[in-house]
């Protein structure tokens, strides 16, 4: 049972520490849709109508607050996503060592010939690193939940924010052909023109 124990915390502890570099991976993708709707905003803000109190002006304006925030939220949740966290790794393998050396000896002070105190340690040592594995492991797992969740909050806030800039886009044509002369669009559309 030992064996199965010992190697179903070291695979836990592995699972949740390769976790920590997948959450790292998926920055650039953020990095490139953040860098899409900076661009698409440089656009929006070139043709930006003046502010009117008319329909299409003022449904500009609240997307583009509502822009704003889904921009800050976005950025608040990859801060979370990179920000420092303590990960907790097993034992150092020199400490082991020695700790491992003080229970022999231990063990041989209390009259135990010297393969028997190695037998006793090896149980006692695997123990501990099966341990230290399941702890870490266990502690991992919060830290990595927390970056996973705040990558979906920020890959939702992203999503917002490129469809709000893509309706931000869509009205500002619209707002566009409104102010056109209705006769210039008539000749524009008219057959052999």
């Amino acid at each position: 049972m030992e064996d199965y124990l010992e190697k179903v915390a070291e695979a836990a502890f592995k699972r949740e520490y390769d976790q920590d570099e997948n959450v790292v991976r998926s920055l650039p993708f953020f990095a490139t849709a953040l860098g899409v709707a900076v661009a698409i905003y440089a656009l929006v803000f070139e043709r930006l109508p003046a502010f009117e109190f008319r329909p299409v002006p003022l449904i500009i304006y609240f997307m583009l607050l509502l822009s704003g925030g889904a921009f800050l939220r976005t950025l608040w949740c990859l801060f979370q996503i990179v920000r420092v966290r303590e990960f907790l790794i097993p034992a150092d393998e020199v400490k082991l060592i020695a700790w491992a050396e003080s229970v022999v000896a231990f063990h041989q002070r209390a009259s135990l010939t010297l393969e028997a105190a190695k037998a006793a340690t090896k149980t006692t040592v695997r123990k501990r690193v099966t341990q230290e594995y399941a702890n870490s492991a266990v502690h991992n797992r919060v830290q990595n939940a927390e970056k996973l969740r705040y990558r979906a909050k920020g890959l939702t806030w992203l999503v917002v924010l490129i469809t709000l800039a893509s309706m931000t886009v869509a009205m500002l044509g619209a707002e566009s052909a409104l102010k056109s002369d209705p006769d210039e669009r008539v000749e524009r559309n008219a057959p052999g023109t």
